[in-house]
């Protein structure tokens, strides 16, 4: 078996007892693996999706040996015993993490408290990581939320795209138009306001931390788009997937509405992780930060739908178009609660410098 010759190529403790497949990821084939001491969990990494493995484990391996230098709140890496971070074996690239047990995950919040640790836990992850040197990371994934670029991706597919679907698209393809010039704004002032790049998790989906204990203390994981970026792409992205109450691919959009009380707590405890770290640029940038998450998603389902569904996983054949209206319906509600966002943040952050 591969996975018992690749597992003794790390540091482990204890003895391997037995090996079974965890999880349902659709990137990386996951083991979970009992030893005599301890369990851990063991990873084939997909080389299809990310091309450049030893940057990604870089990166992965300097998050991880700062954060357990600071007690962080991150999956732990394993090493392989000749001391580096993931091993290359005639089946593939594999590492291997120190496996959360007592731990559980959700994708959407069953509370304001859960909500407000979400907050608390990945606010923390950056306050945590403010003072790793950027250098220590690389950019695995080029351009990952610049919405001009992505605007480029869109107008050449767009342009290569069947008149059926563009038809068919005519309503996304308008509301797509109508925001091209506030998202572009949007993106070039976080550079024009020199807003400070920072190392962030890139993907703070719910379902990205771990609730641990019966004190459900939070713990980061899936730091494979960890790299830099701006604090606002952490936070916007957090509250499109925290803050809606419809699922990220509900075809009824009247389900599609902005729960103030999952913004408020998981706000609430970012902010209690990041206000002695933000600079007042940062805590402004916030604001729009949701809705600019919102819609940078929805133009990449609504891309890839008009390119063929050649990225995102789907189920049926208009998948991707159903989870771009979604997106799109709520960056509109987004849009019509700005000011209470803005208010709302500034509270937080009040005597922030």
């Amino acid at each position: 078996m591969e996975w018992a010759n690749v597992i003794n190529q790390f540091a482990i403790e204890g003895e391997v007892l037995s090996a079974e497949l965890f999880g349902n990821g659709h990137i990386h084939q996951t083991f979970k693996v009992s030893t005599s001491d301890k369990p851990y969990l063991l990873q084939e990494i997909n080389e299809e999706v990310f091309a450049d493995v030893p940057s990604l484990m870089q990166n992965i391996q300097a998050v991880s040996e700062h954060l357990k230098g600071t007690k962080g709140n991150a999956l732990e890496l394993v090493l392989t015993k000749q001391g580096q971070p993931y091993y290359e074996g005639q089946a593939g690239l594999w590492r291997v993490f120190h496996f959360v047990g007592n731990s559980k995950s959700y994708d959407q919040p069953t509370d304001g408290s859960l909500a407000e640790l979400a907050g608390e836990g990945f606010g923390e992850f950056i306050s945590q990581l403010a003072d790793l040197p950027l250098a220590a990371v690389s950019e695995t994934i080029p351009d990952f939320h610049d919405i001009c670029w992505r605007f480029r991706q869109w107008d050449e597919t767009k342009g290569n795209a069947s008149s059926q679907k563009l038809e068919e698209c005519v309503d996304e393809i308008g509301f797509v138009e109508s925001q091209r010039k506030k998202m572009e704004a949007y993106f070039k002032g976080l550079h024009e306001n020199t807003l400070p790049l920072r190392v962030i998790h890139n993907d703070t989906k719910l379902n990205n931390i771990l609730f641990v204990g019966e004190q459900q203390m939070p713990c980061v994981v899936d730091l494979d788009t960890v790299m830099p970026g701006y604090v606002a792409f952490d936070f916007g992205d957090a509250i499109r997937t925290i803050a809606n109450r419809a699922e990220e691919d509900e075809k009824d959009l009247a389900k599609v509405q902005f729960e103030k009380v999952f913004f408020e707590r998981f706000a609430k405890g970012f902010a209690a992780k990041t206000i002695s770290v933000f600079t007042k640029k940062e805590v402004e940038s916030l604001a729009f930060a949701p809705a600019y998450m919102t819609f940078i998603m929805g133009l990449r389902f609504l891309t890839d739908y008009l390119g063929g569904n050649k990225y995102y996983s789907i189920k049926h054949e208009k998948h991707n178009l159903v989870r771009a209206k979604c997106q799109f319906a709520f960056a509109q509600v987004l849009h019509q609660n700005i000011s209470y966002i803005t208010n709302y943040i500034q509270s937080m952050y009040q005597g922030n410098t």
